[in-house]
């Protein structure tokens, strides 16, 4: 993954035109590693949103079955790690979507 000095350097200039809340969902992700929906900030807030879950869920990617997925990955990108993208891939892979990985 990158360094924090340079996810704030991103922050700058990457993705143009999105918004604070995506980059916010980017950022906990970052920091939690984990793949999960994005946090409100405290258990009455993730609470209304989540159907009275006070922490976020993750992304049911394990649902994903029988889908046709085309995967392009960056492998110089500073923002994803082959760790990230492979664990995906081989996820993907065994669920029979992925059809394409470049």
């Amino acid at each position: 993954m990158c360094s924090s000095i340079t996810l704030v350097n991103y922050g700058g200039q990457f993705p143009a035109g999105t918004s604070f809340k995506s980059f916010d969902h980017f950022r906990q992700i970052y920091l939690s590693k984990e793949f999960k929906m994005y946090d409100y900030g405290s258990p009455e807030a993730n609470g209304k949103q989540y159907g009275g879950q006070a922490v976020p869920p993750s992304y049911p990617i394990e649902r994903i079955k029988d889908f046709p997925i085309a995967m392009f990955v960056g492998k110089t990108d500073m923002l994803s790690a082959p760790g990230d993208y492979c664990t995906l891939r081989d996820l993907l892979e065994r669920q029979n979507s992925l059809v394409e990985f470049h």
